[in-house]
């Protein structure tokens, strides 16, 4: 579902279904960062919505790098609860059916992934308790905005990013502010 924050356009009818949509991303795993292609048919989707639907256990990367090598391997692959952290580099345009907009609440939260805190907005129905919304522990992916993401025990190299989604699942402590 698209975050009211996020409403977009209505989508063009003359769009192929079939066109593929490359989106840029960086993952953040266990004490690694890839850099890499996420190519998928049909419409523009957001990152989180991309990660949510993926059944299986693997994600098939392209044009991946590791740290700070880009684009070293063609065609890679990912396990999909490895991820502790996506965050989309470009190719962020998408567009929703006004039908799939639900309007959401900003909560400022911290959420510890191993190795990671990362603070930031999550959102959520307006009459939700955030304090008593189970997140850990499911295997979904949550966007959060306006995110500091701080390495554990490295406070001094921080940095924040517009944009973040994190893996549910790799989730070891939620708490709303």
């Amino acid at each position: 579902m698209v975050a009211s924050t996020e409403v977009a356009p209505e989508a063009p009818e003359q769009m192929s279904a079939s066109a593929e949509q490359v989106v840029p991303v960086e993952f953040v795993i266990d004490g690694f960062r890839i850099s890499a292609e996420i190519r998928h048919p049909g419409m523009p989707r957001r990152l989180v919505d991309y990660l949510n639907s993926v059944d299986g256990a693997r994600i098939n990367l392209h044009n991946a790098g590791i740290g700070e090598s880009a684009a070293e391997f063609a065609a890679a692959q990912i396990h999909r609860d490895a991820i502790l952290i996506a965050i989309p580099r470009g190719n962020t345009e998408f567009t929703a059916r006004t039908i799939e907009v639900v309007p959401k609440k900003g909560v400022l939260a911290v959420i510890v992934l191993p190795g990671y805190d990362v603070r930031g907005n999550v959102f959520m129905l307006p009459d939700v308790d955030p304090a008593n919304t189970p997140l850990i522990g499911n295997r979904h992916f949550m966007p959060m905005t306006d995110a500091t993401i701080t390495p554990a025990g490295a406070p001094d190299r921080a940095w924040q990013e517009p944009l973040v989604v994190v893996n549910l699942a790799r989730t070891l402590l939620y708490a709303p502010k």
